[in-house]
Order: structure tokens, then sequence, then C-alpha cells
């Protein structure tokens, strides 16, 4: 039977005893709700099996909550911890929606794996690695909630694979000012809402919407809006500024924003505007200040009536894309400061009628625009253009052939800092003088084909009723031209015997610094006496300089020497003899010499550390003898001592099972940190006979336990079992971490293993440590960004732009922070805060 949940509970128990006439009843209702804001009158139904259990199913899917319900005659019994579960969610777009099974027989078997997200190819579904049960509270676990480690593989069957990502692995990473506020479960809903606009346009308030996520602009007409799940969607009707009270409203409200003066104004990524929404005469810094919003469409929004645009989406970091070309545009709007200082990347104002306009700073510091689509667009009698494109570094090209001016019209810095600017396009009437140009990075002036001038020159050549030469003022497009590049030859020579070590010739850019890298084996990386850059010479615009010669001057860096020899036990001859030679301060030539050592070693033979023995000098200190003698240092043997002289931390001793590796690395560490001389001699057990008796396969397979994290990005990645071979049917989800305990060696490609016969290669994933914290680009510079593999990638971080960071991750032997999935900037170009 059905009963609605607004009847009282008390009605539920009489009509209880009613099913069990007369006999005495003791009923314990165990009622666990946590609506978390859902409006449970709404629909809400609770289904009674006589005798048994209760069971409250919320049908908007949001959560289910079981109650328990137990009758004995003559007793009392209470059923166990009830279970209270998340039901299936719908996805907001930002990740694939999951749907959480409830098994209580669900298993699996566990190897090494601690992060589940695998994809599959087929209907089966592989090694299941690991379960991961979710706990109902801090106390009780939750064991009907056990989720399977495959939930996230795919059916080559069904058009819509079900690919589940690591949980830790969604977050969105931007420019963060400070953080977030938490702003769902803070306020109770409200009912839900519809509006039907005089044009049949209807827009919906869901129901579960909390009261602080939702409202009505203000006015006769006003639109009702709703925040959800980080998307602002405001309904048809006018648009007016909307109204925050003290339980909405941020602590300091500014007078002259709009939306960022909302409590959660820093949720909202997302906007939606509904059709049928229409704008009154001003969106003055309507959206300024909405730092995460990235995603937004403006197309429904009718804008004929607005006049005044100014600052609309000022200071909006996280805007990449924006198309007004739609937009029907009045005489005389002010679009000062409409775009200004945003994270803009691409710009479509086709079509669009600009007359009468103030343009001051519409476009200004948009550092990252690089893309403007004015096909159709008209700008005329413009009143003021000041600083309308000022600073947009990586805009590549600008066509004003369709711009023109009022009389005294100001277009002071119109042009300034576009230092990336490839081609500007102009009619013979088009005044340049005052905007600012200047000449773009790494070119000396412009030209048309014919004409050649530097920036300065040209904005005299489209002059206000003025002209340096008027025969070179067309209707053209002007390009920016390099200057003429200077061949150089460096010389290096040792400072000592002043002998020529290397020559090194090139060509670089008039003005541009001398690349004076010297890296030559056993010489300092410095030059004597050089306490400054070289410039090179510039000329006359167009005019070439001569060819330029260097001598510079290098310090031969002190050696030291350490020969490795093998011999057999009982032998007098050695069987190979080596030697290493060792640059004081040239890390990466001495880790190259010892390796290529230790790879030329004798293979397959047992060393004899009773036998084995070193010769080391340094600063008038002797260590001689075999490793179990006893040293000249009391109560050490000579291995001993060895071990306590390049240990970095606590000394624990000789080992036993030192291999000839070790040797080598301990006897090259104290010889080249003292500049001083020795030798290894490596003693092996005799081979019996000359007979075929080797086993050796010829491979160079290993397996070195190590506890570590991998993470993939863009990518699915494909896992091997331990012979190489592909398997088929799984592999690691995009953007997942991974637990690995061993790196793999196997015909020279290194793997990392992620489950009991399950590897990665080293260079589809990337190591990292966790790290969560706030970072900070440093001032004076742009921060670089790479991919996973160390990859340059196109963009740039601004200077000064503050971020969020999960993890430090190793590529190439360096440290970065991962700002996005497949984005990482060096440690050393940012501080944390």
């Amino acid at each position: 039977m059905n009963i609605k949940f607004k009847k009282d509970v008390e009605f539920i128990v009489q009509h209880l005893f009613g099913i069990h006439g007369s006999s005495p009843i003791q009923i314990i209702i165990i009622i666990l709700t946590y609506f978390d804001g859902y409006n449970v009158s709404n629909g809400t139904t609770m289904v009674v099996e006589e005798g048994l259990y209760m069971k409250l199913i919320h049908v908007s899917n949001k959560k289910l909550v079981l109650i328990s319900l137990l009758s004995f005659s003559s007793g009392l019994a209470l059923l166990g911890n009830a279970n209270i579960a998340k039901a299936d969610t719908v996805s907001d777009g930002s990740s694939s929606g999951v749907v959480a099974s409830v098994d209580q027989n669900t298993s699996s078997s566990t190897a090494t794996q601690t992060n589940t997200s695998t994809t599959s190819t087929n209907n089966t579904q592989g090694t299941n690695n690991i379960q991961a049960t979710n706990s109902t509270d801090g106390n009780n676990t939750n064991q009907n909630n056990t989720s399977n480690s495959n939930n996230g593989t795919t059916n080559n069957n069904s058009t819509q694979p079900n690919v589940q990502n690591s949980s830790n692995n969604n977050t969105s990473y931007k420019p963060t000012n400070v953080s977030r506020p938490v702003s769902y479960a803070v306020a109770a809903p409200v009912q839900a809402t519809t509006t039907t606009n005089a044009d049949n346009t209807t827009f919906a308030i869901p129901a579960d919407i909390p009261a602080d996520h939702q409202g009505t602009l203000s006015g006769d007409g006003g639109s009702s809006w709703y925040l959800d799940h980080n998307t602002l969607n405001i309904g048809p009707g006018n648009i007016t500024d909307p109204v925050f009270d003290s339980s909405t409203s941020i602590d300091n409200p500014n007078s002259d924003m709009v939306w960022s003066n909302y409590k959660y104004y820093k949720d909202i990524d997302t906007l939606n505007i509904s059709q049928g929404a229409v704008a009154g005469t001003s969106l003055k810094n309507y959206f300024n200040g909405l730092i995460y919003l990235n995603t937004l469409d403006v197309s429904n929004l009718d804008v004929s009536k607005t006049t005044d645009f100014s600052g609309m989406f000022a200071n909006t970091d996280s805007i990449i894309k924006l198309d007004i070309s739609n937009w029907k545009l009045s005489d005389g709007v002010d679009f000062s400061n409409f775009l200004n200082n945003s994270g803009i990347q691409f710009l479509n104002l086709s079509g669009l009628k600009f007359t009468n306009a103030n343009l001051s700073g519409a476009f200004e510091l948009d550092d990252f625009l690089k893309s403007l689509n004015q096909t159709g667009t008209t700008f005329t009698d413009i009143t003021n253009a000041d600083s309308m494109f000022n600073k947009d570094a990586n805009l590549p090209s600008l066509d004003l052939t369709e711009f023109t001016f009022n009389s005294g019209a100001s277009i002071n810095s119109m042009l300034g800092g576009l230092v990336r600017l490839k081609s500007l396009t102009v009619r013979n009437d088009t005044v340049l003088d005052g905007t600012g140009l200047v000449n773009p990075n790494e070119y000396q002036g412009w030209t048309d084909g014919t004409n050649l001038y530097n920036s300065d020159n040209l904005m005299k050549v489209y002059g206000n009723n003025s002209s340096i030469n008027e025969s070179a003022r067309t209707s053209t497009t002007w390009t920016p031209v390099k200057a003429p590049s200077v061949n150089y030859t460096i010389n290096y020579y040792d400072d000592q015997t002043k002998k020529l070590i290397d020559s090194v010739t090139g060509a670089g850019e008039q003005g541009g610094e001398l690349p004076v890298k010297p890296n030559y084996p056993g010489y300092s990386t410095t030059v004597d006496d050089l306490n400054e850059p070289v410039i090179l010479p510039s000329a006359d615009l167009g005019q070439t300089v001569p060819d330029q010669s260097y001598d510079f001057y290098l310090a031969p860096l002190p050696h030291s020497y350490v020969t490795v020899n093998e011999s057999e036990k009982g032998s007098s001859s050695n069987l190979n003899s080596q030697e290493i030679d060792l640059v004081s301060g040239d890390t990466d030539a001495n880790n190259a010499a010892i390796s290529k050592v230790k790879d030329n070693l004798a293979q397959d033979r047992t060393l004899v550390l009773d036998e084995t023995s070193v010769d080391i000098s340094f600063g008038g200190t002797r260590i001689s003898g075999k490793l179990n003698d006893m040293s000249t240092f009391s109560g050490y043997t000579v291995g001993q001592i060895l071990w306590r002289l390049t240990s970095d931390g606590q000394y624990t001793g000789f080992p036993e099972d030192a291999t000839a590796s070790d040797l080598i690395d301990r006897v090259a560490k104290l010889v080249g940190s003292n500049d001083g001389t020795g030798s290894l001699n490596l003693v092996y057990e005799a081979k019996p006979g000359t007979g075929s008796n080797n086993n050796n396969s010829g491979d160079n397979n290993s397996t070195t336990l190590k506890d570590q994290k991998a993470a993939t990005t863009t990518s699915v990645v494909k896992l091997y079992d331990a012979n190489g071979k592909l398997i088929t049917n799984r592999g690691l989800n995009v953007n997942t971490a991974w637990k690995s305990d061993a790196i793999y060696n196997f015909n020279g490609v290194m793997y990392y293993r992620v489950s009991t016969d399950e590897y990665v290669k080293a260079s589809d994933v990337y190591i990292y440590t966790d790290k969560i914290a706030n970072i900070k680009v440093n001032d004076g510079q742009n921060g670089d960004l790479v991919d996973y593999l160390g990859g340059d990638l196109d963009r740039k971080l601004k200077s000064g732009s503050e971020w969020k960071t999960d993890r430090i991750a190793l590529i190439n032997g360096k440290e970065y922070y991962r700002v996005s999935t497949d984005e990482f900037i060096p440690v050393s170009e940012v501080t944390e805060y």
C-alpha cells in the first residue's frame, strides 16, 4: 500500500496496529532522513510491506532513504545501522555520469592497485584490483555500497561506453584569488517556480534549488534566475540587476558591480540566457569580476535597447570564447572596457554595426586574444578608441578599413603593446598617428612590399591631416620586417694553454644577445671576465651589420680518475681495465662516465668481496686494502670506512651483499668529491671449464621495487603483460591516478607495474606526488606550460595570476606543478602561498 509522506507518522503506526489486530506489539520505527535541502513533500512515496519494513524512495533520484521497521510479539528488536546511500546522479557535463550499483555479494581479487578506473574493449570484466568501500559516517562502514573496481569498463556493443573516472581527478583548475565557497546544503529549498513569457517561452526552476541559489531580477517583469551546479541560468523577461540581501551578498559589496556582489559568484563558470531575455538600457559591469566564468551563450539576449555595455565582461579571467555577432546595437553605445582584462582567446564581432560608439579600452589588456573575427563589422563615426586594443600581446592581425572617427575623436594608445601583430590593414585615410603602434617583438619595422618604416615613422605616414610621405599613404596591408641577421663567430680558448677549444658560428638578430653558452667537458661553463651579456650591433633600418668575431677564455676544471680492474680469483692478470674521468662540478658528465664503465663490466660473474680491494688517495689521506682488511682508521675495515665516508645519511655498516655497481658508485663519489685518485679491483669467482654452460638469455630484464604514483593525461593508456605483449581488452582511462609498486625493464623499455601482471610504458604516464596548494606565477614573467612529456605548450599563465594545484609531477628529472589535466608549470616559476 502507498502512503504519502506528508501523512502523519502517527497514522502509520495506527494503521500497522490495525493490521496486526489486538496482539501486544512493540514497534520501533527508525527513520533516517537525509534530504540535503530537497522538498520531501513533493512526490515522495512510502511503501509499507506488512510486518517487515518500510522503504522510503525519493522519486527525484537524488537520495535513497531506507526505513527499517521490525515488530515482534512479546519482544523488542532493533535492526542494525540503516543504509543511507546516494542514488543515481545526473552528470552536469563536466564528467561522465557514473551509476553506482548496490550489491551485498560484490567481490574481487585484490592486487597492488588502489585506483580502479580502467576501460575495457569487450564484455569481459577483467582483473579487479581492489574494492573501494564507501562509509555512511565516521564510524560505520556501509557494506552494501561497495563499488566493484571494474565499474569503469566499457562494452563494444554499447553506443554509450560507461567509463569511470578517477574520483580525485575531476577537478577543474582555475585561477584562485581566494578559495571558492561551498554553496550547497546552505539554505532550505523553495517550491519549484515556472515562468511563462508573453511569447509562451517557459523557464522552470527545479524544486531542489536552495533559496539562496535563485531569485527574480528587480523591477516589473524581471527575469527569474537560479544557480545549479556552477551554471547561472537566466530566464525570459527583463534583464535588470539582481537583488541580494545579507544572506546572499558578499561581505563588502561594490555598488558599481552586479553579479560579482553575489555570495556565490565564484561558483559561476557557465552562463545560460533563455530566449525572451531582454536587456534594459544598461548592462554596465553586469558580469564584471566573474573570474571563473568560462562558458557562455548570449545569443538569446536582446540588447537592442541597451546603450551602456561598459565593463560588462571585464575582469573575467577564465572566458575563452565570446560570440556577440547576432547582437543588434543601437547608435551611441558605450562599449568602454567591455571585455577589458579578460582571458578571452576567440572573439567574434562579425556583422556588428558600431555607430557613434565609445570603444575606449573595450578590449584592452586581453593578452591572450589571438583570434578576432571582424567579418562585416563596421565602426562608423567612433567617438573614442583610446586603448581599444592596448596590450593585446597575442593579437596577430587587425583590419582598420571599416573604422571612421568623429571629428576630435581620441585614439591614444589604441594599438599600443601589440607586440605580436603580423598584419595591419588600413585605408589611405586611416589615422595611425598617436595610436602607440610598436615594432613587433623581434622585428625592426613595417613594410607594404615597397616602403619600409619603423613604427614611429609609419604612424607619421598616416598622420591626422598630414603625412611624411603621401605616396606611401595607400590602402594596403603592412607586415613587420626583420632586420638582416648578424653573422658571428665565437672562439673559445683554454685560458692556461691558450689553445683553441672550439669555434662556434651562427647568425643573430641585430640588437640581440650573443649566445655565449660554452659546454665543454673539463671546462668551466662561465667565461672569464664576462660580467654582462654581449649585445650584437644594430644598423639603420634595412642596413646590414658586418660579420662579428668574439674570443672567450675558459678555465679548465680539476679532474679526478678512478681505475676499475676486473680479475678472477687466483689470477694475476686482469680480465678488463677501465678508467672513469671525473670532472669537478660536472654531474651529468660524471654520471655518464660511471654508467659507461658499469655497462662494460663482465656479465654473469660472482663477486668475491673478501678478495676485492681499493686504493684511494685524497688530501693526504689514503684508504687501501681488501674490503674486509682493517683500515688505518681505528676499528673500521676498509669496506666500512668506504661506506661511512660516502653515506649521506646515517651510517648503517658495510653491506654483505654489496655489488660491483655499489662499489663503483662509492669509490667514484669519494674520489670525485675530494679531487683525489683511486682504483677498484673487482675479483670474481673463477668460471669452471670452457664448456657451454651459460644459461644467460642475453637480455637485461630487471625489476626494481619502488612505491610511487603514476597518472594518465588526455589519452587512454595501453597495458602490457610481463612479456611486453599488449593487453587488448583493458587500459587506463584518461586523467586517472594509479599506484605502482615496481619499475620493470624489459628489452630496453621501462614499464611501471600497476597490477599483478599489468604494466604501462613509462613514456605513457608521469610520476607524481600529491601536493594540494595555491600557487602564484612569479612577477615579471609569464609562466611556461608543458605537457606530461615536457613539450612546450602554446599558452602561458599570466604574471601574478593565482592557481590551484593538486600535485607535483616529475618530468624529465624536473619538478612541475600540475594546473590542469595535461598542463604543468615549472616549480621555479611560481611561489606557494
